[in-house]
């Protein structure tokens, strides 16, 4: 191989790049991108370093581009890992380190597949690389970034494809054909403080929370369908900061997140909310508020023939069909939707954001060698 897969991701995992800390990591690879014409743009904004490259054969033929991210989250207690988690260590045929299943394996991998088929495969069109720093942030400033930086250059984009981890057993099983929308909400009941001794004087908040939950979780929001699964609702926090132990506190919040399917907006789910709360209010006389937060709305990928197309490649270097989902958490997928078709396909996620994260060599390797027949087959099918 021209670039060595396995190799570019020890360097990615040397360089420390916990979000969004990674002009490094994306400098390492404009280094590897330049020697093969990559045309290279850091895109700054706020403080974030995002990467454009672009190589082309400066035809109208189709742009094909690769989307990742470099920066990382945080390693967490350095005693629970076996070794430093920012110096890529090989042990029993994996490689250890922070990032090393999500995803700087996958970028190496796929800076590896399109600089070899440029220099092996006569392809008419053109492949873009896109990197960011912020996927595991606020992600205000990192792919949107990018994508505002290309609309203003009137930069085009015919499909792209996201190096998420996607699979669940081995390389090839899974393919992300979308993503559930994710609403966070924040819901505060505010009640009347007083002694624990004399409760008939005090409105308890704690009390009508308690019956408020067990009204959202009592029963499913809908069954999903033929693309989801069905909606879900989990309480992911519920606070007083209440520190006495003889008073009946004056207010209480609660958070939860809901991962919807296309068959709810987040209106519906918004008023699904606030009728519960009119139940409670009625019987308790406590008021609440609700901010809401939304991450991402629920998408597929408009484009079967590009679904078809990365279905085969995979299938043709792995002999097994991959199965098309939608589950899982939110990516950058969610914005690259609203511009260019968009696939998310990687390595197998078992041990993203885990101590001790890592990534078999072998499954990079043959990552690369699917990344590469993709861009093979596309150019083909594409080009005119």
């Amino acid at each position: 191989m021209i670039i060595d897969p396995v190799e570019l991701t020890k360097k990615l995992i040397n360089s420390k790049s916990e979000t969004p800390n990674g002009k490094e990591a994306i400098i390492i690879i404009i280094n590897e991108l330049k020697k093969f014409d990559f045309n290279c743009e850091i895109i700054e904004r706020n403080g974030i370093s995002n990467l454009f490259a672009k190589w082309n054969t400066k035809s109208c033929d189709p742009t094909f581009c690769f989307n990742g991210h470099v920066d990382v989250v945080p390693a967490g207690d350095r005693s629970l890992w076996l070794n430093d988690p920012y110096k890529a260590t090989e042990k029993n045929d994996f490689i250890y380190g922070r990032g090393a299943c999500d995803m700087k394996s996958a970028v190496a991998a796929f800076v590896s597949a399109s600089t070899e088929t440029i220099k092996n495969s006569k392809i008419k069109g053109s492949i873009v690389i896109t990197l960011t720093s912020d996927e595991e942030g606020l992600a205000t400033d990192g792919t949107l970034a990018i994508l505002d930086w290309m609309k203003d250059r009137k930069q085009k984009v015919d499909h792209c494809l996201v190096g998420e981890p996607t699979c669940m057993k081995y390389v090839g099983d899974t393919i992300k054909v979308g993503r559930r929308g994710s609403l966070n909400v924040k819901i505060t009941a505010n009640g009347v403080q007083g002694h624990v001794a004399y409760p008939e004087k005090a409105i308890n908040p704690i009390n009508a929370m308690c019956n408020l939950i067990f009204e959202l979780t009592k029963s499913k929001i809908d069954a999903g369908n033929d693309i989801f699964d069905e909606t879900k609702l989990n309480i992911t926090n519920f606070d007083t900061n209440n520190k006495a132990k003889n008073i009946i506190p004056s207010s209480c919040e609660l958070s939860l997140n809901i991962r919807y399917n296309n068959i709810q907006t987040k209106e519906n789910l918004l008023k699904l909310i606030d009728s519960k709360i009119k139940i409670i209010n009625k019987k308790t006389n406590v008021n609440f508020s609700v901010v809401a937060n939304l991450s991402g709305e629920p998408f597929v990928n408009t484009s079967e023939n590009f679904t078809k197309l990365v279905e085969n490649s995979i299938k043709n270097i792995t002999g097994k069909k991959p199965s098309l989902s939608t589950s899982g958490g939110t990516s950058d997928a969610r914005f690259i939707k609203n511009h260019f078709p968009v696939l998310e396909f990687g390595l197998v996620g078992d041990s993203m954001h885990e101590v001790n994260e890592k990534v078999k060599r072998n499954h990079i390797y043959e990552l690369t060698d699917i990344y590469k027949k993709i861009l093979v087959d596309y150019f083909k099918e594409y080009s005119r």
